[in-house]
């Protein structure tokens, strides 16, 4: 969106040569990303195994013990409800008065989702419920709308949501203070004879006088420092703070590597006149801004006032929604041969744009071409792992030291061959979905790769074009006490220390099937209850 074309909301960082779109914001990538809502399945809890029982039955990171906390802050609000979650119209499995808006239904269907929906049924792929968040993973793989985090036509991230209340509103907790205009530099740590090092503080740079700044823990008390600066920024921190592979306070060789993200494709395809001749005009696009403001205020009003037997409010149009409307969850030969747990689980997510504007590919970031329709494949089981690439040039300041995200070493390209073909596969797929009507009625050719791209010049295709997708995980991930490439514990404390954990998606150890947004969510509540003290959760009747 508008936020993804802003590089002051965006750390200045490069991901594989390219720009990397890691948001510089209150609430991270909750203020820039698509708001799709797609929750992890249970077999990626089982595969985190994050105390290496095996099973992972007992494990603190179960499903089991997640679905709770999905739950907890989501509130699931059917299209019908106009403003108001409905309890008879919420499955057992979604929460009915969490903090975070889910909305079941697109707020607005594009012209084009419809269309490729029903090409995707006749292409013989099921069409899959509730937004692709059953909770059973044979439940995913198909066609179907997504949901997505809007209140009332609006984003609602954790920021929002969440955090806001606590400054701002009735819930305004007098022990948080929010500084703003802050980078953090690094962890004050003291290290002692014979004991762990152990985090004292933090210091950061003060953006608006230019000065250094810190902020120390009390000392005897139970306090602890938790980073969440995210799966780039947080190895960095670390780094900083003499905590690494070779760090003079604690020697942890994870710090930075496994990092995940589920890369993309793209494919394009020009409207056909008809349908072309759609898209809104300027004035158009002017008349549908006045009436999502009013759509917005009729629901906020209608929201504040309960309700009630009052009229539904009208449509919030194009304004109301992220652009896109729905998707498809692919199974592809390769998926056969993953491992237990995710044999035969979807490996691809494909997303329909009803016109070019996805902010991560090539030549998109400012452009709209409403002549275009763009179709991304995203590979959600990489093979690929990457590195960040940790800058420790005594030369620059803490606060200014920014990291890049590099090929592992050992690795020439940034994906490997069997990840280049399987993208290669949903190219192929999402084509042979093309063909069927009605969406084979209403393009008019393929604008890019070009139809006449196939075989190994599509491989060489996704070779060159595909791109990062920012859905990055894993640079700190969990692990039991004898996987020695893990940085922190089950219970997120870092390995060699003392009064350090890690709240954030770098802690995620395998990256989940669908948009990570969720799930980040998810580990942040759980984070929570495990510093509490309230770890006994288990999966409601």
């Amino acid at each position: 969106g508008g936020v993804a074309k802003e590089e002051r909301y965006h750390w200045p960082l490069a991901a594989a040569g390219e720009r990397a779109l890691i948001a510089r914001a209150v609430g991270g990538c909750g203020a820039h990303n698509a708001m799709l809502y797609v929750r992890a399945l249970p077999s990626d809890f089982l595969a985190w195994n994050a105390t290496g029982g095996g099973d992972g039955a007992e494990d603190p990171w179960s499903y089991d013990r997640m679905l709770p906390l999905y739950m907890e802050l989501e509130t699931y609000e059917d299209a019908d409800a106009g403003g108001r979650a409905v309890a008879a119209a919420t499955p057992w499995y979604r929460g009915a008065a969490g903090p975070m808006v889910t909305a079941a239904q697109p707020p607005h269907v594009d012209r084009v989702a419809p269309l490729f929906m029903a090409s995707c049924e006749a292409a013989g792929l099921a069409a899959v419920a509730d937004g692709f968040n059953l909770p059973n993973r044979g439940k995913r793989a198909g066609c179907g709308y997504y949901q997505f985090n809007i209140r009332d036509g609006v984003r609602d991230g954790a920021a929002a949501a969440v955090l806001a209340p606590a400054i701002l509103g009735e819930k305004k907790l007098p022990n948080l203070e929010v500084i703003t205009g802050a980078t953090v530099g690094r962890v004050l740590m003291r290290k002692k004879e014979g004991r762990a090092a152990i985090a004292t503080g933090v210091e950061y740079f003060d953006r608006h006088d230019k000065t250094l700044k810190s902020v120390r823990l009390v000392t005897g008390t139970d306090t602890h420092v938790v980073l969440a600066g995210g799966a780039i920024m947080t190895p960095q921190i670390l780094a900083n703070s003499g905590i690494h592979e070779h760090g003079e306070m604690a020697q942890v060789p994870g710090v930075g590597k496994d990092l995940q993200d589920h890369p993309a494709i793209g494919i394009k395809f020009r409207l056909a006149p008809h349908l072309a001749a759609t898209a809104p005009s300027t004035y158009a696009l002017t008349d549908q801004i006045r009436e999502y403001a009013r759509a917005v205020e009729a629901r906020r009003r209608r929201r504040k006032e309960g309700g009630g037997d009052a009229a539904p409010p009208p449509p919030l149009g194009i304004f109301g929604s992220p652009g896109l409307s729905a998707g498809s969850f692919l199974v592809s030969p390769y998926a056969a041969h993953e491992p237990p747990p995710h044999t035969n689980e979807p490996d691809l997510q494909v997303t329909a744009f009803p016109r070019v504007t996805e902010p991560h590919l090539e030549g998109t970031v400012g452009a709209v071409d409403f002549e275009e329709m763009l179709i991304t494949i995203a590979l959600l089981r990489p093979e690929a792992r990457h590195v960040v690439g940790l800058n420790t040039d005594p030369d620059v300041p803490f606060h200014a030291r920014y990291p890049s995200v590099d090929v592992a070493p050992g690795r020439a390209k940034y994906l490997t061959d069997r990840d280049e073909e399987r993208l290669a596969w949903g190219l192929e797929e999402v084509r042979r979905i093309a063909r069927q009507p009605p969406l084979s009625d209403s393009i008019a050719g393929e604008t890019s790769p070009g139809a006449d791209v196939t075989g190994d010049a599509l491989n060489t295709f996704v070779r060159e074009k595909s791109t990062v997708n920012s859905h990055w995980v894993g640079s700190c991930r969990m692990g039991p006490p004898d996987d020695a490439g893990a940085v922190v514990d089950a219970h997120l404390r870092v390995r060699g220390t003392e009064g350090l954990r890690i709240v954030d998606a770098s802690v995620i150890p395998h990256i989940p099937n669908g948009n990570v947004h969720s799930t980040v969510c998810a580990v942040a509540a759980r984070g929570v209850d495990i510093m509490l003290g309230r770890e006994e959760m288990t999966m409601p009747k």
